[in-house]
């Protein structure tokens, strides 16, 4: 039975064992799995005892070298259990824990959890449910701010999360396609040199075009007769007229480039905001 969709979904007993069909859609197959399937295997199995779930949420750094900052929490048959799923910008640190019930499982990850945080510090942006894009929007909505942006290289990827994910701090943003556009903003990227410096200036004319505290831009910057090719990526943002500013190689391909810059940028708009109070 599937009463939150029309998917079919069944359980086949095979004389000891079993096997359990879920429907794809995330919605459907998280409701029956929490509603159906963990009843049935705890009333079948005797399974006793809770586990608990920790998603800590990081930016800044890859896979492998989060992985070396905790290897020791990786170890097998540790209780909790510490492991990473790699996104392109961002890293999941999953603490799953077992006790007799949820109470003994959630002190058991505390300290887990805490001394990870210790050693990661700013580059973890939140945890489970959290976003950047919701971190960011809390830490606009306790400034009373809204963000700007413009975009040069990143078709739009950037607008896109923070107009469905940050709604009313997101004063609009501008996608250009070449460095002579930005004249629309009142900005002459000819003036200066460098990927980093004009996004600079980009995420300046942002905040004053927006007519917003913040601004934020993106970008690209193809090197010339470089073999393989290589693409230079600039990202800054201007909080009340104070700059910060990244640049980065980020290789593979074109929209892979994009995804990471977007996740880049929306990470350094939630730095160099104040945490709500």
């Amino acid at each position: 039975e599937n009463p939150v969709g029309t998917a079919p979904a069944f359980i086949v007993e095979v004389g000891d064992q079993c096997v359990i069909t879920l429907p794809g859609v995330p919605r459907e197959m998280e409701y029956l799995l929490v509603n159906r399937v963990i009843p049935y295997l705890r009333g079948r199995y005797g399974i006793k005892g809770e586990i608990r779930l920790r998603v800590l949420k990081v930016v800044g750094l890859g896979e492998s070298r989060v992985g070396e900052m905790i290897a020791d929490f990786m170890e097998k048959g540790r209780n909790p259990t510490v492991g990473t799923l790699a996104h392109l910008g961002q890293v999941d640190l999953r603490i799953a824990a077992k006790g007799t019930d949820a109470a003994e499982a959630e002190a058991l990850i505390a300290p887990v959890e805490e001394e990870i945080r210790r050693r990661l510090g700013d580059l973890i942006f939140g945890a489970d449910s959290d976003t950047l894009e919701s971190q960011i929007s809390a830490r606009l909505n306790a400034m009373g701010a809204r963000v700007g942006l413009a975009e040069l290289g990143s078709g739009g990827v950037v607008g896109e999360r923070l107009a469905s994910g940050v709604a009313v701090g997101f004063a609009g943003g501008v996608i250009l396609t070449e460095a002579a556009a930005a004249a629309r903003l009142g900005a002459d990227l000819a003036v200066v040199a460098g990927a980093e410096e004009r996004a600079r200036v980009l995420a300046r004319a942002a905040a004053g075009w927006a007519g917003a505290r913040v601004g934020a831009a993106t970008y690209f910057e193809d090197v010339p007769s470089a073999a393989p090719p290589v693409t230079v990526t600039a990202i800054a943002v201007s909080v009340d007229g104070v700059t910060d500013s990244r640049e980065y190689r980020l290789g593979g391909d074109l929209p892979s480039m994009r995804i990471r810059a977007a996740t880049l940028t929306l990470d350094l708009i939630r730095r160099s905001l104040p945490p709500p109070r």
